[in-house]
C-alpha cells in the first residue's frame, strides 16, 4: 500500500474542534513534558531513519517516513501554540493591560507606522486619511499577536504584511478589514484562537464578517 493510501485511511489529527474555551484545560490535555516526550522519539527514530536512506530503504519506505516526519512537525507546532495559549489565557490583566504593554492612547497613524506593527500590517490610502484618529491600544501585545493570525491563513507568507482597509469610523471604535479567510483548522485554528485572545488584552476585537474578512476593531481613545 502507498504511504498517500495509508495516510487517507488515518484519522487526521485536527485539534480545531477540541481547542477548549478556557486554556486551563488545553494545560492539562496537552502537558507539554508528556507529548514531546515521545514526540522527540519519534522524531528521532525517524529522521535517523531517514539518514540511512541509501542503506536498504525503499523509495515507498522514504515517502511513509517524510508523512510521518511531516505530521510530528505539526503536532509539535500544535503543542507549543496551545502552551503559549493556556500561558495567554491563565495570566491575569492588569487594569491598565498586560505586562507586555499598558493600554495607552496612540494616533492610529502612528502606531500603524511603528516597526513592530508595520512589519505585520500595510495601511490602504483610506486608512492613511484617517491617521489622525486616536486608538488605545498596547503595541507590543498586538504586535505579538499579528505573527500568529497570518499563521492562521495560509495564503499569508510569514514576511507579507496583512493589507489593512477602512471599514467604519465609530463613535467609540475604529474598524479595519483585515481581507482574511474566516475558515480556518487544525493548527490554524490553534493560531486565530491565540492572536485572538491576544488582541483582545492589547485593546483589539477580531471578528468574522462573511467568510471572507475579519474585522479588527480598535478602540477609540477619548
Amino acid at each position: 500500500m502507498r504511504p498517500a493510501a495509508i495516510a487517507s485511511r488515518c484519522v487526521a489529527f485536527d485539534v480545531s474542534p477540541h481547542v477548549p474555551e478556557r486554556a486551563g484545560s488545553a494545560a492539562r490535555w496537552f502537558a507539554s513534558h508528556e507529548l514531546r516526550t515521545p514526540l522527540q522519539a519519534i522524531r528521532g527514530g525517524v529522521e535517523l531513519l531517514l539518514a540511512e536512506r541509501g542503506t536498504g530503504l525503499s523509495a515507498l519506505q522514504v515517502e511513509a517516513l517524510g508523512l510521518i516526519a511531516g505530521a510530528t512537525a505539526d503536532l509539535e507546532q500544535a503543542i507549543d501554540m496551545l502552551a503559549e495559549l493556556a500561558a495567554v489565557e491563565m495570566q491575569p490583566p492588569a487594569a491598565d493591560g498586560l505586562r507586555d504593554g499598558a493600554l495607552a492612547p496612540h494616533e492610529l497613524g502612528s502606531w500603524l507606522a511603528d516597526p513592530a506593527i508595520a512589519r505585520h500590517l500595510r495601511p490602504t490610502d483610506r486608512v492613511l486619511e484617517v491617521a489622525w484618529i486616536r486608538v488605545r491600544v498596547a503595541p507590543p501585545v498586538i504586535a505579538r499577536a499579528l505573527p500568529y493570525l497570518k499563521a492562521a491563513s495560509a495564503p499569508v507568507g510569514p514576511d507579507e504584511p496583512l493589507v489593512c482597509d477602512l471599514v467604519a469610523i465609530e463613535a467609540d471604535a475604529c474598524v479595519l478589514d483585515l481581507s482574511l479567510p474566516d475558515v480556518v483548522s487544525g493548527n490554524g485554528a490553534i493560531a486565530r484562537r491565540l492572536a485572538t485572545t491576544l488582541l483582545a488584552q492589547g485593546g483589539a476585537g477580531l471578528r468574522a464578517h462573511g467568510r471572507a474578512r475579519v474585522l479588527l476593531t480598535l478602540r477609540r481613545a477619548t
